[in-house]
């Protein structure tokens, strides 16, 4: 059980955990940077990825005193951590507007439920649907877009998740 937790062999580690419904976040550090592995469920999509930023001596002291005791505090010290702040924000919007965009259309689906087949309504909900399928296919395009450059950056593979430093 421990490998699965350390996604950099030979680095420091903290215990995945929970940061609201359909989220964790899991943080692991070595002498010069440290990462953090999120992974995220929307519906029935999962967005996993990993963020890498670089670590001074004064943050890199303080994660070494909080993994004494397994803390937790790692999450505000890696927001405080230089790093891409645009494709976090970016990132955070698109899964916004993804959540919205399932909230809709599981709305419109119970509408159809409801109503006749042939109607005029039916039709336009339809569309309705047709329309947030396409919009769909675009936020899926743009979060595989950020997370796969936000995983080039830490080298983590996705298929063995895992760090792999170049």
């Amino acid at each position: 059980m421990f490998a699965k937790y350390n996604l950099l062999p030979g680095s420091c580690h903290f215990m995945p955990f929970s940061v609201g419904e359909g989220k964790s976040l899991h943080y692991s550090y070595t002498a010069t940077k440290m990462y953090c592995k999120s992974d995220i469920e929307i519906y029935d999509e999962s967005f996993v990825y990993v963020e890498v930023r670089e670590l001074d001596k004064k943050s890199h002291e303080q994660l070494n005193s909080m993994s004494a005791d397994n803390y937790i505090g790692p999450m505000q010290l890696f927001a405080n951590l230089h790093g891409n702040r645009d494709s976090q924000e970016k990132l955070d919007t698109l899964l916004y507007e993804y959540r919205i965009l399932n909230h809709n259309r599981l709305e419109l689906n119970t509408k159809r439920e409801e109503i006749e087949p042939i109607s005029e309504d039916h039709i336009h909900i339809e569309a309705q649907l047709e329309f947030l399928q396409n919009q769909e296919y675009e936020l899926l395009i743009s979060i595989q877009i950020i997370t796969t450059a936000f995983d080039e950056e830490s080298d983590y593979d996705w298929k063995t998740e895992s760090i792999n430093p170049s």
